[in-house]
């Protein structure tokens, strides 16, 4: 996982109970899946506050290359019952998309490269590689608005999508 696992909740003592078997499982679907760039567990108060249903969600949320995936599950009875279904649907969710891509050329993670020319006003540049090639990106291409801390010369990880003649930019991270 290019980024480290996140892990949010407001009840901090909820947390200290589940933050043990949430590490687990989300290490046990980056091993199974390795091209995982970032994982967000989230628990969170239900959508639907009715008297029935004040049971806490856990969301997880999982970025690959080119997709993203959510998968909410209650909190009702078991907290660790929970946290396992739910990183199970995520690891469903993930192998079905893995299949679909199995005909298709992937995204691929490339040596570090260097940002050779920005742009911040309009939220765009391109980077070099090692090889000499270049990439365009702009502000889609990174993170959780990286882009307005983006350097000129600064070294950056990237993902490259084969899916067509011309390798295309699909990810951005600052080492």
């Amino acid at each position: 996982m290019i980024l480290p696992l996140q892990i949010s909740c407001r009840n901090p003592s909820l947390l200290r109970s589940i933050e043990t078997a949430v590490e687990e499982r989300a290490n046990h679907l980056v091993n199974a899946f390795r091209n995982i760039i970032r994982c967000h567990v989230e628990i969170r108060p239900s959508e639907i506050a009715s008297a029935n249903n004040k049971a806490p969600l856990i969301v997880v949320h999982i970025q690959v290359p080119g997709r993203q995936f959510s998968v909410k599950y209650t909190l009702e009875v078991d907290p660790l019952t929970a946290i396992k279904n739910v990183f199970r649907a995520a690891q469903r969710l993930l192998q079905k998309h893995y299949q679909q891509l199995h005909s298709k050329p992937i995204a691929t993670i490339e040596p570090p490269a260097r940002i050779t020319t920005l742009d911040l006003e309009n939220g765009s540049g391109y980077i070099t590689s090692s090889s000499g090639q270049s990439y365009y990106f702009d502000k889609s291409h990174v993170m959780n608005n990286g882009y307005k801390t983006l350097q000129l010369g600064e070294p950056v990880r990237f993902f490259v999508c084969h899916d067509s003649p011309d390798p295309r930019l699909t990810f951005l991270a600052p080492l």
